[in-house]
This record gives structure tokens, C-alpha cells and sequence, in this order.
């Protein structure tokens, strides 16, 4: 008999957190109409939590988990912190082709100018799509802004 694993009472832990943290800080929401939704998802978002915890107690000996893959999750995090970070100095239309490609290269992709076209064509959609249609203010970073 395996001890069972405690990673979706963790889960369903933070998720109370945050959900009771939602329908808190609801209430300085003025509009009552508007506290509709932030409470209907911590709402659900409870139910779900406990769902969670009901299916583990069900299957205590089985732990469907595998984390042979969590070397590759956490470079990709760190790899992201870096691309916030350098975004905010040198902007997003510098950073993102770089980390695009990066993460690509990292993930297996070896074709390098598939890596370059979709690395410059994201970034060109960036631009068109929410630069120029959107007309949302992208980043230009604290060097170039």
C-alpha cells in the first residue's frame, strides 16, 4: 500500500484561499451588479476544489502523477520571469522573438528558421493585431519608451 500523495489537498487548499479571498474583496466592489461574477467563480471554484478532494479520498492507493517532466516546466518558468523582466527594460517587441525562439529551441523544435519565422511573425502579430487595430499600448521597455 502506497501512502497517498497530499498535491490535490495542496491544490484544493490554495484554491479555498484565493476563492474566499475573491468573495472578500468582493464586497468593496460598489456596484452590486458587479460582485455577481467574482463570487460566482470563487463559487464554483470551491466546488471544484472539493471535488478534487472527494476524488482523491476515492483513490487513495493511486497517484496519477508523474513530474519527469517538471526539470523542463521550471526552466520555462524561470526563462519566463526573465522574459517580464527584460521586457520591462528593453520592451516587448525586442524580448518576445528572443524568448519565442529560446523556448522553442528548448521544447525541441531544431528547424531554425521555422524558429525565426514564427519567432518574427508573432511579433509582427503583436504589433498588427494589438498595436495597430487593438490600439493597446505594447511595452517599449524603460530604454526605448
Amino acid at each position: 500500500m502506497h501512502k497517498m500523495q497530499k498535491y490535490d489537498f495542496i491544490t484544493a487548499g490554495f484554491i479555498y484561499i484565493l476563492s474566499i479571498a475573491f468573495i472578500v474583496d468582493s464586497f468593496n466592489i460598489k456596484q452590486p451588479d458587479s460582485r455577481i461574477l467574482p463570487r460566482a467563480w470563487a463559487i464554483f471554484l470551491i466546488i471544484f476544489a472539493t471535488g478534487l478532494i472527494i476524488q482523491r479520498l476515492r483513490k487513495k492507493d493511486k497517484d496519477p502523477y508523474d513530474f519527469s517532466g517538471s526539470s523542463i516546466a521550471i526552466v520555462l518558468i524561470i526563462m519566463m520571469i526573465f522574459y517580464a523582466g527584460l521586457s520591462y527594460f528593453i520592451g516587448m517587441y525586442i524580448t518576445t522573438p528572443i524568448f519565442l525562439f529560446l523556448a522553442m529551441y528548448y521544447l525541441g523544435m531544431k528547424n531554425k528558421i521555422a524558429l525565426i519565422v514564427i519567432s518574427l511573425g508573432m511579433d509582427l502579430f503583436i504589433f498588427l493585431a494589438f498595436g495597430m487595430v487593438f490600439k493597446v499600448p505594447i511595452p517599449m521597455g524603460v530604454l526605448f519608451g
